[in-house]
């Protein structure tokens, strides 16, 4: 309540800054509800699930983490050309063989073309946190198993040769997930905003013994294909407890 109002929407005149402010603490808000709703999941033995929500709410951190690091510049991606694409004002270009350009807008009035909202992987490369690369390949691969239909995940779902919704197998691993997704925003969170000295040095320590414990049973539940994401993971924990 203290941080997270909607300036744009009570003022207004405002600055592209105060756009993009808004913007940041939108993805705050929706990642920190993901994540409460992923500890219910938890708490009632739903850990694919879980990780479903742990997906959601990544994407929530990396939106804001580029929106963090490029600033004013990231406001036609994140914010006015999405609205636009919603309420028609613009629409993906066409290329010469008929079909949809999805790498560029066209503002339906005026004619302008624009660059498309960018991937999730392109905006990986721009959250200013150079681990961040080696945990999202293999994250999004492993959460892509739970998020979608997806054979290679199947077996998540199975006791034995018996498909069930009631297997908790994956309990550990999505406690992981869900506590790594959980520092990283938190993270980013008290460097945007104005959290008084005490309350950060509060969370940072939090995310220190929280860095402690997923060393502990990283390596123990994810196996040498998933080096990168193990290794990932520990950069990056050991750069939000700074």
């Amino acid at each position: 309540m203290r941080y997270g109002i909607a300036e744009a929407i009570a003022l207004e005149d405002v600055s592209a800054e105060i756009v993009i402010g808004d913007f940041f603490q939108y993805c705050m808000a929706k990642g920190s509800k993901h994540i409460r709703a992923a500890l219910v999941l938890l708490d009632n033995g739903f850990p694919e699930d879980a990780i479903v929500l742990s997906r959601s709410a990544y994407e929530c951190y990396v939106n804001a983490a580029y929106a963090q690091t490029k600033g004013v510049q990231a406001i036609d991606d994140l914010v006015y050309n999405t609205v636009g694409l919603n309420a028609q004002t613009v629409e993906y270009a066409q290329k010469k063989t008929g079909g949809r350009d999805y790498r560029r807008l066209i503002d339906k009035n005026s004619g302008i073309l624009y660059d498309a909202p960018p991937s999730i992987e392109k905006m990986i490369r721009s959250t200013g946190y150079p681990a961040d690369l080696l945990v999202h390949r293999d994250f999004y691969r492993y959460s892509s198993e739970h998020a979608h239909v997806n054979m290679a995940g199947s077996g998540n779902y199975r006791d034995g040769a018996s498909y069930t919704d009631r297997r908790v197998s994956l309990q550990p691993n999505a406690e992981i997930l869900v506590s790594y997704v959980t520092s990283i925003l938190a993270s980013i969170a008290i460097t945007a905003t104005q959290v008084d000295v005490d309350e950060r040095s509060r969370i940072r320590g939090e995310i220190r013994a929280l860095t402690r414990q997923l060393n502990k049973v990283l390596t123990h539940n994810f196996n040498n294909s998933d080096e990168d994401l193990v290794r990932g993971i520990q950069a990056r924990l050991e750069q939000a407890s700074q």
